[in-house]
């Protein structure tokens, strides 16, 4: 009796290297949706972050009133030193454009109180990543600062305290 190591005939060698790459095809599957799954659990929960900071401020708004809360604008610096940004923020404000090139804006952060105009402006350039600033809330004495990436991914609440 010639013994080969449990194997007869040879022809289960074949089946048993097929069922290896069969076996690492069927993780690479697994591990390609759990990333992929991973990720849009991951941008999900970015866009929430990004709501949950605009529905903070419409709290804050609803506390103060818009005569006490406002919103930091760097508009007129932006156009001087950044126009292609500046074209791109004219650009995602839709109907709200022809206000914001109306108004004459310094070329140093201003404060804009948080009216019907800003808050739509605001509404507009934060999910698009386009606002970086400071809303300010006189009554409830706080302050939420909003740091925007530029690349049109979303902003975040970078820090929220009482001054």
């Amino acid at each position: 009796m010639i013994e080969d190591g449990g194997r007869t005939g040879g022809k289960r060698t074949g089946s048993r290297g097929t069922a290896f790459y069969i076996e690492a095809l069927l993780l690479a599957a697994v591990f390609t949706v759990v990333i992929l799954t991973l990720t849009r659990v991951f941008a999900w929960s970015g866009q929430r972050g990004r709501d949950a900071a605009l529905l903070t401020g419409a709290v804050h708004l609803a506390e103060n009133g818009a005569e006490s809360s406002y919103a930091s604008c760097d508009f007129g610096r932006t156009a001087a030193k950044e126009p292609a940004l500046y074209e791109r923020i004219l650009e995602a404000l839709g109907g709200e454009r022809a206000y914001v090139e109306g108004l004459p804006w310094e070329r140093r952060r201003v404060y804009h109180r948080l009216d019907s105009h800003m808050r739509e402006i605001l509404a507009l350039l934060v999910p698009a990543g386009l606002y970086q600033g400071e809303l300010f809330f006189l009554k409830t004495g706080e302050r939420i600062r909003i740091a925007g990436d530029r690349e049109g991914r979303g902003s975040d609440v970078v820090s929220k305290r009482f001054f």
